[in-house]
């Protein structure tokens, strides 16, 4: 491989750590494209080696070549500068609204995925030599994440050159998800369609794992509270107050630690040493509480 194209890599890399630790991923991907964009102009290497095709996928192909499933979302078409142009412009308009109400963590995490999924997609159906290019996936992922999670939320989509605000996420996926769908049938112009269906169906996978996830925190946060209103649950700092001092010191480490494994494992140990203060049964550590079996329990 060419330095510059590994300079190039690292660059997308670093620079989309750096957005992501600053909880600015959405500037930081456009900014990213951006300089990749500007840098393949210069040096089209970078746009040859970095671009994904289907036999890349290939047994023979793969241990050198399977960094441009990835690295092909932050390549654009040097001959078209639209390209660029509008998925940034798409990607600020969509992706500010939906990284604020999901967290950048889970924004990356989804546009990377859904990015990789429109590629795979594509690459099953497409002749092994021709290559795909662009973010247009990982937006469209974006696009159905927000119309799964946000359905209501309004939003500002082009379709063609026209300019069309206030719309419902859920109508808008459902509009440019039924012509990308019909133009993959079609099988109209250079434009890889398909990816852009791959990139809707990998939004919305990753929205259901959100979602789903989301609820069973909600499901926990509610039992908690109502243990504690019912007296079940007691808080942990009435544990700490009748204990010796090795006990106070386990306790201590547990509630000031914020990394819930290492939480546990305070709570463990100081299990293995005590016992439960109300009935003298051994107590035992779940789901970050100390519990015995006849019921008590401190979080």
């Amino acid at each position: 491989m060419n330095p510059l194209s590994i300079v190039a890599i690292l660059f997308i890399l670093a620079s989309t750590a750096y957005f992501y630790r600053r909880k600015m991923v959405t500037m930081g991907l456009a900014v990213t494209n951006i300089a990749v964009y500007i840098a393949s102009l210069i040096f089209p290497v970078i746009y040859e080696e970095l671009a994904f095709a289907p036999f890349h996928l290939l047994p023979q192909y793969l241990p050198s070549h399977f960094y441009t499933i990835f690295t092909t979302m932050f390549l654009h078409s040097i001959s078209d500068p639209l390209h660029l142009i509008m998925n940034v412009l798409v990607l600020i308009m969509i992706g500010i609204t939906l990284e604020r109400k999901m967290g950048a963590g889970k924004f990356l995490a989804t546009y990377l995925i859904s990015g990789l999924i429109a590629s795979a997609l594509w690459a099953v159906v497409n002749p092994l030599n021709h290559y795909a290019i662009g973010a247009s996936g990982a937006i469209f992922g974006i696009l159905g994440a927000l119309g799964w999670l946000y359905p209501r939320e309004r939003i500002t989509i082009f379709l063609g050159f026209f300019i069309v605000p206030n719309v419902p996420a859920i109508f808008a996926v459902t509009i440019m998800g039924g012509l990308e769908v019909f133009y993959a049938a079609a099988g109209t112009g250079n434009v890889a369609h398909l990816a852009h269906v791959g990139g809707i169906l990998g939004g919305f996978v990753m929205a259901a794992i959100i979602k789903s996830r989301q609820s069973g925190e909600s499901r926990e946060r509610r039992r908690i509270a109502e243990s504690l209103i019912s007296g079940k649950l007691r808080p942990l700092y009435e544990l700490y107050e009748g204990q010796d001092i090795e006990g106070k010191n386990m306790l201590a480490r547990a509630m000031d630690e914020n990394i819930p494994e290492v939480r546990s494992a305070w709570l463990s140990q100081f299990a293995s040493k005590k016992p439960c203060p109300k009935c003298g049964e051994k107590l035992f550590e779940k789901e970050g509480e100390l519990r015995c079996r006849n019921g008590h329990a401190w979080r």
